[in-house]
């Protein structure tokens, strides 16, 4: 894959993510919820598959902890507002760990939670699809053939050898 395609896919995922996080809070709202429950599984493919291409940078490293706490607040209020889990048995196994608010939190407070946690993913998109606007070329390409951060061998030109003798 090459830095454009990267680009656009990180694009189109941080598209989907708004229309997602504008579902759920529609749903939250009581506007039905049809299309919600899908994305969360679509997401962890994305970052699968993009994983292998931008694993080396922070940017996309931080997305899974904000998008699994989001996913975790926003099964907290379905479930407070339905009484009854919206996890299947893969969301479950995805979940970041269980109840992460207070106990006792209002739907209110979970949403402004959940909206703060998707607003921290955007983020990360955002920082993640600057990052892939000014990096070089060839920093691209070291990074995806695993060169990246490695010294580099090279032969010394024979203008470099007086240099070298008078110090």
């Amino acid at each position: 894959m090459d830095k454009r395609e990267a680009l656009q896919a990180v694009k189109e995922a941080k598209r989907r993510y708004l229309l997602w996080a504008g579902r759920v809070e529609a749903m939250l709202e009581g506007f039905g919820d049809e299309e919600v429950h899908e994305h969360p599984v679509v997401f962890q493919r994305w970052q699968s598959q993009m994983g292998k291409v931008l694993h080396h940078f922070e940017e996309f490293k931080a997305l899974e902890t904000a998008h699994l706490q989001a996913h975790d607040l926003f099964h907290e209020i379905h479930t407070l507002l339905s009484g009854q889990s919206a996890k299947g048995w893969a969301q479950r196994l995805l979940s970041f760990g269980g109840q992460r608010s207070e106990p006792g939190a209002s739907p209110q407070d979970l949403l402004a939670g959940f909206k703060q946690q998707a607003a921290l993913v955007l983020d990360h998109l955002n920082r993640l699809e600057r990052r892939l606007l000014v990096i070089r070329d060839a920093e691209w390409e070291a990074r995806q053939n695993g060169t990246w951060g490695r010294p580099v061998r090279r032969e010394l030109d024979p203008a470099d050898w007086a240099v070298i003798t008078l110090h």
